[in-house]
Formats: C-alpha cells, sequence, structure tokens
C-alpha cells in the first residue's frame, strides 16, 4: 500500500501474504470502493517506495534511496510488474550500499519472461546497507517494462 502515491521515496506498507477475499464496486456514480483481505505472514511492515513507476526499455539503475542508517535484521522488498511488451526476459534485483557509491546485490527477483507480469516478494536476511537501489538487465532489443519496488526493513 502506498497511502502518499506512488513515488520514489513515499511510505510503503508492505505485507507478504495471500489475499483470501478482493471485491470492487461503484454504488454511486465516479466512487469507487475496494475492500481485500490479507492473511499476512509476519504483519503490517512499514518502508520505503524504492522506485516510483519505472518503464524502462533498457538496462539500468533507479535513484538510490537514503534510509538514514543500516539495520541488522533483514527486509522484505515487493515487485509489481504491471506492463511488458519486451521482446527478452528481464531481471530486477535490489542493491545495496554503505557510501552510496559501491552497490552489491541483495536480492534477485525471479527472471521475467517475455510479455509476462507479475509480482514476487523476496525476504532478505542479516545487514541491509544504509541506501537501497533497484537495477533492471534487459534482453533482447525492443518493447518496454513497468515496474514498482518497494522496500520495508525488519
Amino acid at each position: 500500500v502506498l497511502p502518499e502515491g506512488i513515488t520514489a521515496g513515499n511510505p510503503a506498507v508492505l505485507a507478504n501474504g495471500q489475499v483470501t477475499s478482493y471485491e470492487v464496486s461503484s454504488p454511486v456514480a465516479d466512487v469507487v470502493a475496494i475492500s481485500a483481505e490479507i492473511q499476512a505472514d509476519g504483519g503490517l511492515l512499514n518502508g520505503i517506495d524504492l522506485t516510483g513507476t519505472q518503464t524502462v526499455s533498457s538496462t539500468g539503475n533507479v535513484t538510490s534511496q537514503d534510509n538514514g542508517a543500516s539495520s541488522a535484521n533483514g527486509a522484505l522488498f515487493n515487485l509489481h510488474l504491471t506492463a511488458n511488451a519486451h521482446d527478452g526476459n528481464t531481471t530486477i534485483k535490489v542493491q545495496h550500499s554503505a557510501d552510496n557509491v559501491s552497490f552489491a546485490d541483495l536480492v534477485t527477483f525471479s527472471v521475467v519472461a517475455t510479455t509476462n507480469t507479475g509480482g514476487e516478494s523476496i525476504t532478505a536476511t542479516g545487514t541491509v546497507n544504509r541506501y537501497l537501489r533497484a537495477t533492471h538487465t534487459l534482453a533482447g532489443s525492443s518493447g518496454s517494462v513497468t515496474y514498482h519496488v518497494s522496500a520495508a526493513r525488519r
């Protein structure tokens, strides 16, 4: 959940869970209500929007987010890939850094095949350094991928 909108650096509330029910209704013109029940594993975690909405057509990095300090208890990362018109596989990772200069891979989401969309949650254990960023590697030569990554430290 992104209570202040999909913009890098904004607060995010993450959960690793299973949707048990979901309903969309519009009883009044132009008013849409959404109701969902989720059975969360580990509860809700306060975090940060790492990327905003990224629509990319070549390999690159998203600007890093400063979390103020490192943490020692791991983190939960959520990927949502909402559009995929790319002609090759896509790999999205989260990297971390102590100095915002040298980055190392922290988690790698499952490779996304041509034109597939979806989401994934990954938990990292141990130290998560102060700075976090997403990277995207696109195989193939044409088309684009739209994705979003959020992170919550434990």
